[in-house]
């Protein structure tokens, strides 16, 4: 069982650790697009696809970023 109480330890816990899960599958859709950009041989279609994947997961890392600063932030303010 984890020591203190649950609003601050557990849900700042939670908070973090699903923001890192999320982030990881950021980093990981990114590799993925960016090697499946270089496999794509030229294909047109293939290379549309996949910059927007590019695209969308480093706007997905930025607002995860942002999200963790945020809940950071907000923690070291209510929960100290």
């Amino acid at each position: 069982m984890p020591t203190g109480s649950f609003r601050t330890s557990i849900i700042p816990k939670a908070i973090k650790l699903t923001l890192a899960l999320v982030g990881t599958v950021s980093v990981i859709v990114f590799v993925y697009a960016g090697v499946m950009l270089v496999i794509s041989q030229g294909n047109e279609d293939d290379i549309k696809k996949f910059k927007e994947m590019i695209t969308w997961s480093l706007i997905g890392l930025v607002f995860i970023v942002a999200s963790y600063a945020i809940v950071t932030g907000v923690m070291t303010l209510v929960f100290k």
